[in-house]
């Protein structure tokens, strides 16, 4: 999907084909392509990497505020922990699929 958004956004989607075309290697043939892919991938991989570390930091703040006596806060801590640790894994996941 990455490479797609970024090919699309490259050639004026679609407009300039040429700007992305591919040598035997499987790299850019224009030099400035590979370089703004590079840049694009580092600026995905920066994006996901914190949007992973606000889930794990909404995580935090409510593992703080649970009431431990209360046993539907308890309940409903579980089921938030567990979506914060899912959203999480999942977009680490999206910067290791790239």
């Amino acid at each position: 999907m990455s490479r797609e958004a970024f090919e699309a956004w490259f050639s004026d989607q679609g407009r300039f084909p040429r700007a992305c075309e591919k040598g035997r290697d499987g790299g850019y043939l224009l030099q400035h392509a590979n370089t703004s892919w590079s840049a694009w991938q580092a600026a995905r991989a920066a994006a996901l990497e914190e949007a992973a570390r606000v889930c794990h930091h909404k995580y935090m703040e409510l593992r703080h505020g649970v009431d431990r006596t209360d046993p539907t806060d308890d309940y409903e801590y579980g089921l938030r922990e567990e979506i914060a640790v899912e959203l999480r894994e999942a977009i680490r996941a999206l910067r290791e699929k790239e």
